[in-house]
């Protein structure tokens, strides 16, 4: 439960009398309508228990139900203060940081450490920890007697709200209210530090997605996820008064670009229900991102640079491997088809967190920094500057074209079995376990004479094949399931070495 609905709570069990919004909206710190919207979570909270909130006008509201039930709401209450206790160093910081972006007046740290359970000292010391990354969003945290926030242009501020809402755990949730159509909202805080319930997320994004626009088919669920992010927030920045600004060569250029009129249906729609306005601004605003996550294939200018990156990585790669990469034809279209939403992304310095980041650097390591060497060329010509969760993506193409490049192990069967039983397990090894290619069965009697040199793994249905300095696997003529276990683990190691990138990139002076 948010800690502010929290605090909400324990005010009216407290108060005999009427408190007016006014009221509460001066301890909470808060405004008029966020405390409207915790009042009525509050009401959700206090229903099982018998409780009602009656409000009189011109008075206020005030909490009304037995002392016993009040007395059991207040214990629950004591319980769940002490779960919102356990914030890690970074959930808090994502938490101030959120909040400090999104509130429309200066945050006292006194207000955020009881929102939090912390001392002042340990906000002043989450406050220092975010100012890098802020300043690398090209913003300022600012301090002052008034309280902390945040100076810059509304873009950056933007794109930095974008990348924690990313960047929490929480993000996760936000899949269900698109995926599931009998989603029931139970006014929840997906972000607590952010004053919308998961219903203000379903309600907009289902007037958004009830358009229909074709781009929606365009999209994967992912890209689809993060537009509506996107449109969340401009939304909730308009609320704010807190409007972007473009420059007018920059609008001028984006009159005869695609995606115009999609950014205007959905503006469109969202005013029509929620009675606000999108200027002209916000909506090119909105058609910057959509551009910046759909292929745009009527853009000349941008087919042309895609291509030229496009081309230039691949170079690159076939610099540091000793392959073709030029002749894969499947690895220019998806790599193409990558970079033309990229370059608006670059151009516009408009962030793409990539969640698999992580995994990419530490599964594919070399590959990852080989891709970040190439980029540099890159940088240098177009003047961008590529982020590692960019570099992360083209990464992955680059994995896809060596898989498909990547050869089974040549593997030779020792043994001691008729024709049939071979031609069996042959098969059962070939199907059953992918790395592996059986290209040849001998007798065991007869592989001391034979030329072993070529065969990448030798298999044996008898202990007594003997191979001096070469690694020979026992198996059963039938391949029991502890056989294919076996044979895929060793096998996958073996493939892995034979496979392995580094072993074909060249020396470096």
């Amino acid at each position: 439960m948010n800690q502010r609905v929290i605090r909400i709570i324990q005010l009216l069990l407290n108060q005999e009398d009427y408190m007016t919004v006014d009221q509460i909206k001066e301890v909470v710190k808060a405004s008029n309508k966020t405390v409207r919207m915790d009042l009525k979570t509050v009401e959700s909270v206090c229903a099982p228990y018998n409780i009602e909130l009656i409000r009189k006008q011109g008075t206020g509201i005030r909490m009304v139900g037995p002392d016993s039930a009040k007395l059991a709401l207040k214990n629950k209450y004591n319980i769940e203060v002490d779960t919102n206790q356990e914030f890690s160093p970074l959930a808090r910081q994502s938490y101030i940081a959120l909040r400090i972006l999104t509130a429309t007046d200066p945050c006292k740290s006194s207000m955020l450490g009881e929102e939090l359970y912390v001392s002042k000292a340990t906000i002043h010391k989450d406050v220092h920890a975010l100012r890098d990354y802020f300043k690398h969003k090209k913003l300022e945290i600012v301090s002052s007697n008034a309280g902390i926030y945040v100076k810059g242009k509304e873009r950056h501020i933007r794109d930095c709200i974008f990348d924690y809402m990313m960047q929490n755990e929480k993000y996760n949730m936000l899949s269900e209210l698109i995926l599931n159509p009998d989603y029931r909202s139970t006014d929840y805080f997906i972000y607590p530090s952010i004053d919308y319930t998961d219903k203000n997320f379903y309600d907009l994004f289902n007037v958004v997605l009830e358009t229909k626009l074709s781009l929606f088919d365009e999209l994967s669920f992912d890209r689809m996820q993060r537009l509506l992010i996107r449109v969340f927030i401009s939304y909730i920045r308009i609320l704010d008064d807190c409007p972007v600004a473009l420059s007018k060569d920059f609008m001028r250029k984006l009159e005869n670009a695609n995606y115009y009129h999609e950014a205007e249906i959905i503006c469109e729609a969202i005013e029509k229900a929620y009675s606000i306005s999108f200027n002209e601004t916000e909506v090119h605003y909105l058609q910057v991102h959509i551009q910046s996550i759909v292929s745009d294939s009527n853009k000349t200018s941008t087919d042309t640079s895609a291509k030229v990156m496009a081309y230039q990585l691949i170079h690159g790669w076939m610099k540091q491997f000793d392959y073709p990469f030029d002749k894969d034809e499947e690895l220019f279209s998806s790599l193409y088809r990558h970079c033309k939403p990229a370059i608006t992304r670059l151009e516009h310095n408009i962030p793409m967190e990539n969640t698999l980041l992580p995994i990419i650097k530490n599964q594919f390591r070399n590959t990852f920094l080989i891709t970040k060497d190439c980029c540099k060329v890159i940088e240098r010509n177009f003047g961008y500057v590529i982020s590692d969760d960019e570099i992360g993506y083209l990464t992955l193409h680059l994995v896809a074209a060596l898989d498909r490049e990547k050869k089974k192990l040549n593997v030779l069967l020792i043994s001691e079995n008729s024709v049939g039983v071979n031609k069996f397990l042959q098969q059962r090894i070939n199907d059953l376990v992918p790395y592996m290619n059986i290209s040849r069965i001998i007798d065991v009697r007869s592989y001391r004479d034979e030329d072993l040199s070529e065969y990448d793994l030798f298999l044996s249905t008898t202990s007594a094949t003997i191979i001096t300095d070469k690694s020979v696997v026992k198996i059963s003529p039938i391949l029991d399931e502890a056989d294919i276990l076996k044979l895929n683990t060793v096998g996958y190691e073996h493939f892995k070495e034979k496979n392995n990138p580094s072993q074909y990139t060249k020396e470096k002076s």
